[in-house]
């Protein structure tokens, strides 16, 4: 984990690991980026971390009354590390149902290509494999797709306002998913990073986690929580806020303003401070409601 650390270290020789104290800025705002690189290391740093005294007292991820309840898509913080830990089985089938599909996306940038090989049957003998004795002495020929092997890192902030129903957010995720699937059906392996972008008055907030490596397929089940439950946000990224170093008592006050695709730029530089080189930023509040199509048209245009 890369992470900034503005907070006191602990007294010299109280018996604790004391991490190295950095502070962080991008052009516009001092900045307190945490990233991950998994699941697994997201959720042993977060039950570890003590509670920013900013949010002492009103820690909306651990609410639990009936109004966040609904809000947050679960019952308790606890059900929803399990939900991470373990994959969400109930919005992995809700993401069936509202279309998840790579075949209804166009796919662009791949081409079929002629490939000859040395076969029992074929239109031509290989001279030099008859005389070898081999038994694939004929040349064959076959169309395979060509697929490119660049490897893709993709951010995905899901910093929404409050009153985004999560219906939608459910919807656009999958439509989000289905244009990531149609990348890596084009051959693009993908490194994806979900969390939370934010920011208040002079100070910029970030926590990414890499729910899916580029050298595994996607996972429909694991990432059915981070991508289409809005506990994910709601509980689990504004914890990480609420363990945060962040300074400003204007966290507090709606755990800060949802960075856009205006501010990917920002976004980029803010990741790349702590280790993530990220091609892609995607947020969203940008895409609440538009098709997998429209995201790759916008996000991936170049991606051929």
């Amino acid at each position: 984990m890369r992470l900034t650390c503005l907070t006191p270290p602990p007294p010299a020789g109280d018996g604790k690991k004391q991490k190295t104290m950095k502070t962080m800025k991008t052009k516009k705002h001092k900045l307190f980026a945490y990233s991950y690189k998994s699941v697994t290391e997201f959720v042993n740093d977060l039950k570890n971390k003590p509670v920013n005294p900013i949010f002492s007292g009103s820690e909306e991820s651990l609410s639990e009354d009936n109004y966040y309840k609904d809000f947050a898509g679960t019952e308790s913080f606890a059900v929803a590390q399990d939900l991470l830990k373990y994959g969400d089985t109930d919005n992995m089938q809700k993401m069936s149902a509202a279309g998840l599909n790579v075949g209804s996306v166009k796919s662009i940038g791949s081409a079929s290509r002629v490939q000859r090989y040395n076969n029992v049957v074929g239109f031509c003998p290989n001279v030099a494999r008859y005389l070898q004795g081999a038994p694939d002495n004929m040349i064959n020929i076959r169309r395979k797709i060509f697929k490119t092997s660049k490897v893709i890192n993709v951010f995905f902030n899901l910093s929404v306002p409050g009153k985004t129903p999560a219906s939608e957010i459910i919807n656009t995720n999958v439509a989000f998913v289905n244009a990531l699937l149609a990348l890596e059906s084009k051959g693009y392996r993908v490194n994806l990073y979900a969390g939370k972008s934010s920011f208040v008055r002079g100070q910029m907030f970030l926590c990414a986690v890499k729910i899916k490596d580029s050298a595994t397929f996607f996972d429909k089940k694991k990432i059915a929580y981070p991508l289409v439950n809005p506990s994910f946000l709601r509980r689990h990224m504004f914890r990480a806020l609420e363990t945060s170093g962040v300074t400003s008592k204007n966290w507090a006050y709606g755990y800060g303003y949802a960075t856009t695709k205006s501010d990917d730029e920002e976004v980029k530089d803010a990741l790349k401070q702590v280790g993530v080189n990220c091609d892609t930023v995607v947020s969203l509040p940008d895409i609440l409601g538009i098709t997998s199509q429209d995201i790759l048209d916008v996000y991936f245009a170049n991606k051929k």
